[in-house]
């Protein structure tokens, strides 16, 4: 995934070219991200998510007094310095780190866009815990309707991607091949339309009845530096 990882750091003026290119000259655009690994050593799940100033990130989003002042920021160059020592390892469970993505602490969705890139160089299906995801993606897909996130897919074929990608406000560019970081995917293009289609789109509010914590990750146990559901 480093190479996708650079490839989106390399490719955020084009993001923000597809913004402008609406005509509104001007952005007040936070970012933030949700990097994950996870492991089924001895048949247990164990999963280790940070975001870009949250090496705990279950701690700062769902306990009692988390930290949900330390999310986002509107300093680019911040992110692509988060982005770049972001180091990658393991496999992946793409619905489970979109789940805490969407508990972020949002501005209201009258006043702003929600929007989610979701980046993976493998299908839900050869990653970790895929029953369980498959299981949870109806909950996933309602959650994200209710929010009115905008999720855009870059990944492998997958079903399950696809499935998700029919929720409404969401899009799915399919890559014709898993693993390589990508590597046959134009990012900047692929940042410009995406640019594009969010400046497109109308602010409309969010219902926010929204259940957070679907994969239960508000009550995992703490493993070394990973968490393991109970």
């Amino acid at each position: 995934m480093k190479r996708a990882i650079d490839a989106v750091r390399h490719s955020l003026g084009s993001f923000l070219g597809g913004l402008t290119s609406c005509g509104q000259s001007t952005w007040d655009i936070r970012l933030d991200f949700v990097s994950h690994h996870a492991t089924d050593a001895k048949k247990v799940f164990l999963f280790h998510q940070s975001s870009l100033f949250n090496q705990d990130l279950l701690k700062a989003l769902y306990e009692r007094d988390a930290l949900r002042d330390r999310f986002f920021t509107r300093d680019l160059s911040v992110f692509k310095d988060a982005l770049n020592r972001l180091e990658c390892r393991r496999n992946e469970a793409s619905l489970v780190a979109l789940d805490f993505c969407i508990d972020f602490p949002w501005r209201d969705s009258v006043s702003c866009h929600r929007v989610v890139v979701l980046i993976s160089d493998e299908p839900v299906e050869h990653g970790i815990a895929v029953q369980w995801q498959r299981d949870v993606l109806p909950a996933v897909s309602k959650k994200i309707c209710a929010l009115e996130i905008a999720l855009f897919i870059i990944a492998p074929e997958s079903q399950l991607f696809m499935e998700l990608a029919a929720v409404p406000r969401c899009e799915f560019y399919p890559a014709e091949k898993e693993g390589d970081g990508l590597s046959g995917m134009d990012f900047q293009k692929l940042m410009e339309m995406i640019g594009k289609s969010i400046s497109q789109r109308s602010l409309q509010a969010s219902r926010e009845n929204a259940i957070s914590a679907l994969f239960g990750q508000n009550k995992w146990r703490k493993e070394g530096d990973s968490y393991s559901p109970t």
